[in-house]
């Protein structure tokens, strides 16, 4: 791979790793601060989330040390409003896993030529934000689907 594809690496696994100890804070935070009838299902998924974006920085920071390279532990401006609905906080974590899957496809196609073990990381990272993409929207769709109450005869 040629210095300015190592760059181009480099760079997407150091926003990656910022982004995910981001999600970290995010998502506990949120697992905190959820309420309603959604409360224990929400707290849960937040959790887990929170647990799957530690994971991942670690993993983009193995593979940057894999890379001799060192990680960049900047973290960016966190803050999230004070009050914030279920559904605005499913939203700005779908849109947060959004930006991170796409830097992941772009991470798995730059690894592609450093060999399969940098490759068969990216893909398991890949692999774990489509997950986390998918239990949002779907927790998004269940928060918004209309409730109906059944009166038996």
């Amino acid at each position: 791979m040629g210095n300015v594809g190592l760059e181009q690496t480099v760079a997407l696994l150091n926003q990656i790793l910022e982004l995910r100890l981001a999600g970290v804070l995010k998502y506990t935070q949120y697992s905190l601060m959820v309420s309603g009838y959604t409360k224990l299902s929400l707290s849960s998924l937040f959790t887990d989330l929170a647990s799957q974006s530690l994971w991942q920085a670690q993993e983009a920071g193995r593979l940057l040390t894999a890379m001799n390279e060192r990680p960049d532990l900047s973290l960016p401006d966190f803050s999230a409003p004070q009050h914030q609905s279920s559904r605005e906080m499913l939203l700005r974590s779908l849109n947060h896993e959004h930006k991170l899957l796409e830097l992941h496809r772009t991470l798995l196609c730059n690894t592609q030529s450093l060999g399969s073990y940098l490759e068969q990381l990216a893909a398991s990272m890949l692999i774990t934000a489509e997950s986390q993409s998918r239990e949002l929207s779907h927790q998004l769709d269940e928060l918004e689907a209309p409730v109906y109450v059944g009166v038996s005869a």
